[in-house]
């Protein structure tokens, strides 16, 4: 749960958006934001996390690059995908 909450962290900073911001677009409340990108929501449902990907955009290729480019998303070889593509399929 502490990568994936790095992960989004790292998203959401990318994308320049607040938390209060994030809680707005995604539904979810700003404390339970901070919880998760601090790995501390170990039983947090499916449909928020997808709430709080969805808000951020379909930029957002879940914290990695799967493109091996010069960007401000680490690269990750093994990401063939974006997440929002994979909640696509």
């Amino acid at each position: 749960m502490v990568l994936i909450g790095a992960r989004f962290r790292h998203g959401r900073r990318q994308a320049g958006i607040s938390q209060r911001k994030l809680a707005q677009k995604s539904g979810v409340s700003q404390s339970l934001i901070s919880r998760f990108e601090r790995g501390r929501t170990p039983g947090m449902s499916t449909i928020l996390v997808i709430r709080i990907g969805m808000a951020l955009g379909p930029g957002f290729p879940f914290g990695c690059c799967p493109h091996q480019h010069k960007c401000a998303w680490p690269y990750n070889p093994d990401a063939a995908r974006k997440w929002s593509e994979i909640l696509n399929d």
